[in-house]
């Protein structure tokens, strides 16, 4: 079984991430990191019609919690421990499009090896079909 692994999964909303996430779980005897759950505390806190954008800083909160929980992994978890984190992007954002086209999270950044015994880097990247038009134009 592998053991202290770390895997990513980049999407944008709608498009399974959780769901793959979960089935995943069962295989590696991993804990789910869903993005709801970094991003929800802090935006249950801010009013929002869904149409006004967010007020300015409430990325960089955010990016705080997503943060605490990388840190928590790397030194309050048990060494063997493996994770799945989901990241949800939307088309209009340019800086979700960063995120989403980034390498993905490796033993460099948060101390894990790599999916695939470090040798390079793994990542599913379900995309709605939407999203695959953006990519192809």
């Amino acid at each position: 079984m592998l053991k202290n692994v770390m895997v990513y999964l980049v999407g944008f909303s709608g498009t399974g991430k959780l769901t793959v996430a979960r089935e995943l779980a069962l295989l590696l005897k991993a804990r789910v990191v869903d993005n709801h759950w970094i991003n929800n505390p802090i935006l249950a806190l801010i009013d929002s019609d869904r149409v006004t954008p967010f007020p300015e800083g409430v990325w960089d909160q955010i990016a705080k919690v997503r943060q605490a929980v990388l840190d928590t992994i790397a030194t309050l978890s048990a060494a063997e421990s493996n994770f799945i984190m989901t990241h949800a992007g939307h088309d209009d954002d340019s800086e979700n499009w960063k995120i989403y086209n980034a390498p993905p999270v490796n033993e460099e950044s948060i101390g894990t090896p790599a999916l695939n015994g470090g040798k390079g880097r793994i990542l599913w990247r379900p995309i709605s079909a939407h999203a695959s038009a953006n990519l192809a134009g």
